[in-house]
């Protein structure tokens, strides 16, 4: 019996799944700083922090560099502090290590907030 293939069927290949939707592309992963700072530009936070997080203990490219942790911090400050998601912006403060940078982000954010940092 002869099969007919229609060409405008859905079928999986590497651009659809298994029942042809779109799977979304490689492009989203962050793999580098400039994956990083599209994800944070995107409001792709926890996802960013994550990234962040785990390239700074793990990866050797960014392992125990403070001056990178606290800059690409500052970025998820930011993006937290411009949502006022005062919560997680208080956690960025909390992630950087340069003393002077981490009480001038206090006190912008308590500032912001209209409360004490230590009550955020």
């Amino acid at each position: 019996m002869f099969k007919f293939n229609n060409p405008f069927e859905n079928k999986p290949d590497e651009q659809t799944g298994e029942e042809g939707e779109k799977v979304e592309q490689q492009e989203n992963i962050i793999e580098n700083t400039a994956g990083f700072k599209k994800a944070v530009s995107e409001g792709r936070l926890q996802e960013a922090e994550d990234w962040l997080l785990s390239a700074y203990k793990n990866d050797e490219r960014y392992k125990d560099k403070v001056d990178w942790l606290d800059h690409s911090s500052r970025k998820l400050f930011q993006a937290y502090y411009t949502n006022k998601d005062w919560a997680n912006a208080k956690r960025m403060v909390d992630l950087g290590k340069d003393e002077d940078s981490k009480q001038g982000r206090r006190d912008k954010l308590a500032e912001e907030a209209g409360i004490p940092f230590d009550e955020i």
